[in-house]
């Protein structure tokens, strides 16, 4: 926790989407690492995310990305 109800949060994530979900190819793996904030609002948690890409899986793959989040998780 920063202050109060204010938290900061770093992350890593790897993976991939392939077509057939039993194909595993570790060699095609997109990386990527970012900081977020967290405000733990009664009733109404907010995160805003930002990711910044480490490797690429193909062409296709942002630069960065933004996220914001409204409610709990599933």
């Amino acid at each position: 926790p920063i202050v109060g109800k204010l938290r900061l949060a770093v992350f890593y994530d790897i993976g991939n989407v392939w077509e057939d979900p039993y194909e595993f190819k570790t060699g095609n793996l997109a990386s990527s690492w970012g900081t977020g904030l967290r405000i733990d609002m009664p009733q109404f948690p907010i995160r805003i995310d930002r990711a910044r890409i480490l490797t690429r899986d193909d062409e296709y793959s942002g630069e960065e990305s933004w996220v914001f989040w409204i409610g709990y998780d599933m």
